[in-house]
């Protein structure tokens, strides 16, 4: 089944009730009718047996006297899976081994033809450049990998980004040997760790047979020169002859001295020596940017601090060595926590040019949990309201009870007089909530003062939860939006490319005197190094602040499914804030990923002024 025939069954799907004429299909896929026939009657007897009809001059529908609607949606869930994991086999089959293998071969080996065939190599080589690895069909030769060997080898422990579905790339990489040989090989070294006295895990070793595996299907010839712990090595030399004697195998001794890495990295055999200084200032640098970028203090979290070294210090070892561990929680990383992640990398991408540390996105995914727990082991646990009243004991009481249902962190410290509020110590104190005007003189600027109804209506309440809110989150004062302008463009019904949006980005950025030169290239790099995308239908695309003039969002809604690399996206918000904007963007952020997949498709019914009145009006909140 093609992309396109998901997309079809997914149209009918969406207006189930009613039927659909073949120029309405052909204009929303982009195809001519007699293609938009050949479809049909392909699901029909290939995919899903007369699942659609046609009826003479009203059109077509799904066949729900033969199937329910759940049935159908079941069906293209299977799809899906199975979809990704032919994907990911087929990638795998390219780039882990060296020879070019034609569509014909592969259209035999997986069972499909060759149109299925390019419409897979296509999504692949699109997520393939992420990696700086090409894919090119050759006369002659077939499909060809094009790509530095470690660049490759990082790619085949990051397939799982292929689909959304949890594959584990390890099992892959292991079934490339017989399963007596995986056995034989992970307990000859657990045998030769544990005769040196190092504690192993199931988990270790595992991984330590990926990352063999990997060295001797893929080894070149290389000058590259090791700093080789002299103890893993001797382990290494004697697992790998061990193997080599019990099983037949010809390992070689640059195999040996690349896995000694490995048992070097995971069982804590290496010696940083006069590096630890550079670590050290490297993480001291890193706390402060984040520190600058995201509001919060950093600087004085000694446990992040402990934690960033520890972590680090591995991590440094990995990027020196251009040695690749992939980080599955990546993709859920960057969804959960976008602002996080996307400080990070406008961070490690400005310490770069002074530490010469390229760090990739798993390593900067790995760091972004250390932060993230740092803000969560940070946050405001209680809030102290103090009230003022005129009215007496009574309404004192009432607002006191009122006030306490709002939110379980409140804690009502103290009721004062009005006239006791000159006197009174406002320490501790978060919201100063009063029935009338009072002298503000002694009351000092970090306390909020609410004014309030005394039968403290719903509108009173919604004030003091918005400035909790906005305590527990500091993002966005009242007028934080007013610096950025928002640019809703038409809503796209024809196919569009990523590129596409750039080059309308750059057109619209720059009739407006927003961006200076270089700005939709580090947009584009951005994209390169690690997908913008965020779930839902949703990318977020932006590139480097200090190169924007004045910030702007930009929104861009598609009927169709752009292709975002692996990824499909209807709804675009591209984001061109300036440094001194970065509070806002956090806002921004946070909002759109809260966005749903039903949030996605109300948003695309809506006219332009209703959608930017929507969008701009959830950013405030």
């Amino acid at each position: 089944m093609l992309d396109r025939h998901v997309k079809l069954i997914k149209l009918l799907l969406l207006n189930s009730e009613s039927y659909l004429n073949g120029n309405e299909i052909a204009d929303y896929l982009i195809v001519s009718n007699r293609t938009v026939r050949n479809d049909i009657k392909y699901i029909n007897t290939e995919i899903i047996e007369n699942v659609i009809i046609s009826v003479k001059g009203r059109g077509y529908r799904l066949n729900k006297e033969l199937y329910s609607i759940n049935e159908i949606e079941n069906i293209l869930i299977q799809y899906t899976e199975k979809n990704g994991q032919t994907m990911i086999k087929l990638a795998y089959q390219l780039l882990m081994y060296k020879q070019s293998v034609t569509l014909d071969q592969l259209a035999q080996d997986f069972n499909l033809n060759k149109n299925e065939i390019i419409d897979y190599i296509a999504q692949i080589q699109s997520w393939c450049e992420s990696f700086d690895i090409s894919i090119k069909l050759v006369k002659r030769k077939g499909v060809t990998i094009k790509g530095n060997e470690m660049d490759i080898r990082n790619a085949i422990l990051h397939l799982n980004q292929l689909s959304t579905n949890d594959v584990k790339v390890e099992d892959f990489i292991i079934h490339e040997i017989p399963k007596a040989h995986s056995q034989l090989i992970m307990y000859i070294m657990e045998q030769h760790l544990n005769e040196q006295g190092i504690q192993t895990s199931k988990v270790h070793i595992r991984q330590l047979l990926v990352h063999l595996i990997i060295i001797f299907k893929r080894i070149k010839e290389s000058n590259e020169k090791w700093d080789i712990n002299e103890e893993a090595l001797v382990i290494s030399r004697a697992i790998i002859q061990d193997i080599n004697q019990q099983l037949k195998y010809n390992l070689s001794d640059e195999t040996a001295k690349l896995f000694s890495f490995f048992i070097s990295y995971y069982f804590d055999k290496y010696d940083l020596g006069f590096k630890h200084i550079f670590i050290q200032s490297y993480i001291d640098r890193l706390i402060h940017q984040m520190n600058l970028k995201v509001g919060i203090d950093f600087e004085h979290d000694d446990l992040l601090r402990e934690n960033i070294y520890s972590h680090f210090s591995r991590t440094y070892l990995r990027i020196v060595k251009n040695i690749y561990i992939n980080n599955p929680l990546t993709d859920d990383i960057k969804r959960q926590y976008p602002f996080v992640f996307n400080a990070l990398y406008e961070t490690v991408n400005h310490l770069e040019s002074d530490a010469q540390l390229n760090l990739s996105e798993d390593e900067i995914a790995f760091l972004a949990l250390h932060f993230q727990s740092s803000i969560d082991r940070n946050v405001q646990e209680h809030f102290n309201i103090v009230i003022t009243c005129y009215y007496g004991l009574g309404i004192s009481s009432l607002l006191e009870a009122r006030i306490q249902k709002l939110n379980y962190k409140i804690n009502i410290t103290d009721t004062l007089k009005l006239e006791d509020v000159p006197q009174y110590h406002f320490s501790n104190t978060d919201i100063l909530v009063t029935t009338h005007e009072i002298d503000m003189a002694n009351v000092p600027d970090s306390v909020e003062v609410v004014h309030v109804s005394p039968l403290f209506s719903e509108d009173d309440a919604n004030e003091i939860q918005t400035i909790l809110n906005q305590k527990q989150n500091p993002i966005l004062k009242k007028d934080a939006l007013s610096p950025i302008e928002f640019v809703s463009q038409p809503i796209q019904q024809n196919e569009t490319t990523t590129v596409d949006i750039f080059e309308q980005t750059q057109i619209i950025l720059e009739d407006k005197h927003a961006i200076t030169n270089g700005y939709i290239e580090s947009a584009l790099e951005r994209e390169k190094f690690s997908s913008t995308y965020i779930g839902n239908n949703i990318a977020i695309p932006h590139g480097d602040p200090t190169r924007v003039l004045k910030s702007h969002v930009l929104m861009f809604r598609h009927r169709q499914e752009v292709p975002w690399k692996q990824h499909k996206v209807k709804l675009i918000f591209f984001l061109a804030i300036a440094d001194r904007d970065a509070q806002v963007m956090k806002k921004i952020i946070h909002s759109i990923a809260a966005l749903s997949e039903q949030d996605v498709e109300y948003l695309l019914k809506l006219d332009d002024k209703q959608f930017k009145n929507k969008i701009i009006k959830r950013f405030k909140e």
